[in-house]
């Protein structure tokens, strides 16, 4: 008999150590499934950082501007010409440049100033104004020229890309109600 106790009692320490190791083991497999959805996590942000990323890179539209358009529709003559008349035309443009910088840093000033009045603030927006519109219609000729050489497909193609994509369709159309 005592044989028979001493049998009935190793199975009872086994029971008690595979109770060990399968509390152990679901403990592991709880880690384990936190740490799969975590890197599911991890990954997709990733996923969508760089869809994000690589939609913004090269997505043409108002968004982009219309230098980088110009230059993701012409040909590579266009593109070289275009390149061309835009250093052009920031090389003529510095003074003008210079002259809005300085305005803008003037209104700047005058905006800090604790003493400044209404009319100083007026004179500096003026400044600003004049300014942007001096250099505005220093480039827009040389960029009208510039779009007129990219030729009629390039130009279609650009004014397809500088309108935005939820307007190409046309006007939503409405339903007209039943009888």
């Amino acid at each position: 008999m005592a044989r028979e106790t001493s049998d009935m009692a190793e199975p009872a320490v086994d029971e008690g150590r595979s109770r060990e190791r399968t509390a152990g083991s679901r403990r592991e497999r709880r880690w384990i499934i936190v740490l799969l959805v975590t890197a599911i996590f991890q990954a997709g942000l990733l996923a969508g950082g760089a869809f994000v990323w690589w939609r913004q890179a090269h997505r043409v539209g108002p968004g982009v501007g219309l230098a980088r358009a110009v230059m993701l529709t012409a040909d590579a003559r266009g593109r070289e010409a275009f390149r061309a008349s835009m250093a052009e035309g920031r090389r003529q443009s510095r003074p003008q440049v210079r002259d809005v910088r300085e305005a803008r840093a003037a209104l700047g000033r005058a905006l800090v100033d604790s003493n400044a009045s209404v009319a100083t603030v007026q004179e500096a927006l003026a400044r600003l104004r004049g300014a942007e519109v001096a250099l505005r219609e220093r480039l827009e000729p040389e960029l009208a020229q510039a779009l007129v050489a990219l030729g009629p497909e390039g130009r279609r193609e650009l004014a397809g890309a500088l309108v935005p994509a939820n307007r190409r369709a046309g006007p939503p159309q409405t339903k007209i109600p039943g009888p």
